[in-house]
This record gives C-alpha cells, structure tokens and sequence, in this order.
C-alpha cells in the first residue's frame, strides 16, 4: 500500500525532530528550547493560513485557527526572544489574535454577520489596552461604556 505524501512529510519531519532532540539530550548539539517553542504555535498556524489561500478547496474554518495560533506564535516568539520583558503591556494582542481569525472567517468564508459583533469587541478591547499601555490613555471609562452598549444592541436589535 502507498503511502500519501502527506504521511511521509509528516514522518520525515517527525523523524528529524525525534533526531534533533537526541542529540541534544546526549550533548552533541546545544538547544535552548525555551527561545523556539512558539514555533510549536505559529508553524501550525501558518499551516492552516497557506491551507487555505493555497488549496483550491478552500474551508474557511481553517482561518481561525490559523489567525489565532499565527498571532499568538508570533507574540510569545519576540517575547521569548526578548526575556518576555513585555508581556505586560502585549497581552492586549492575545485578544487581537481571536478577532483575526473570526474576521477571516467572516470575510473568506461564511459571510454571517454574527461573527462581526465578537470581532469588534475583542479588537476595540485589545486595540484599547495596547493604547492604554502604550500611550498613557485612559479607557476605564471607554471599555464598560463599548460593554454596555453592545449589550443593549444585542438585547433591542430586531431580528
């Protein structure tokens, strides 16, 4: 029986990860896995994304793994790679990589408005918070205000 190239692509790089981690564990090889495990998060991530726009079938529910691992990768990347001497004021993009990849899928795929209300929440409250902590901006007052009102839309908006 022949195997799809799919299966020994992922056994080669299975194989080479399983050597790799050997001869670091022996001393032939020196590897800081504590700078690189985010690529765990964004090689997956990016995955999905090139799935996707490359693949003449698309599925649009892969961009939402594909934003959320991509974004989250590549923040814990540069923090692990600057002694997360900033996640701090960085969280805020946590939040930002959820509405990257519900607005994909919103715009790549399904077209329902529904995903639109979780998107601007989760950007107007991430965008708010990398202000606040970048920019000396005071949003205690804006984020309830924005919480508020889009509560009260989701309760009087006619069907």
């Amino acid at each position: 029986m022949r195997a799809s190239k799919g299966r020994i692509f992922a056994g080669i790089i299975i194989l080479f990860l399983g050597v790799f981690m050997l001869l670091n564990y022996l001393g032939f090889i020196t590897f800081r896995f504590a700078l690189i495990w985010p690529l765990f998060l964004l090689i997956p991530g990016l995955m999905f994304e090139f799935g996707y726009f490359l693949s003449r079938k698309k599925n649009p529910s892969q961009l939402v793994p594909g934003g959320i691992l991509t974004v989250y990768g590549l923040v814990f990347f540069l923090e692990a790679y600057y002694g997360w001497a900033f996640l701090s004021p960085v969280w805020p993009f946590l939040l930002l990589g959820v509405a990257f990849g519900l607005f994909q899928l919103y715009v790549f795929g399904y077209q329902d408005r529904s995903l639109l209300l979780p998107t601007i929440l989760l950007t107007i409250l991430g965008l708010s918070n990398i202000f606040q902590n970048y920019y000396a901006f005071n949003f205690q007052l804006a984020v309830p205000v924005i919480l508020i009102l889009s509560g009260l839309f989701l309760i009087i908006k006619r069907r």
